[in-house]
């Protein structure tokens, strides 16, 4: 840290400070949240993100990615986001009116999303 003219464990604890995590956990939350983009995009394969955000082959990344995210890169889409966004809505809905119809469609959500189609 000899560029910021500071000591390395006083820019540890200032960064940690400053960002209210450490400097690991921040890299990692921000390389995760490049790759999400990428993946979303589906502009790029698995093993052009884990390049991209500088991780030396597409095994790691996609370890580190499991962990981060909860899922695999390969079975992460925005379209699973979007139906656990519906699935809590669906969710709301029902308690609040009590239909079978709401119920209904939540089970169907619920479905598709175990399966994995999107």
């Amino acid at each position: 840290m000899r560029l910021c003219g500071v000591l390395r464990s006083a820019f540890a604890t200032r960064f940690r400070a400053v960002v209210g995590i450490g400097q690991i956990s921040y890299l990692l939350r921000w390389r995760m949240a490049l790759a999400k983009e990428a993946l979303k995009s589906g502009m790029a394969m698995m093993e052009e993100v884990a390049f991209l955000i500088c991780y030396k082959s597409a095994s790691a990344f996609s370890t580190a990615f499991t962990r981060a995210v909860g899922c695999s890169p390969r079975r992460f889409h925005p379209v699973r986001e979007t139906l656990k966004q519906l699935l809590y809505c669906l969710t709301t809905i029902s308690a609040l009116i009590g239909t079978r119809s709401a119920a209904a469609l939540q089970a169907g959500v619920r479905r598709l999303y175990r399966r994995g189609v999107a």
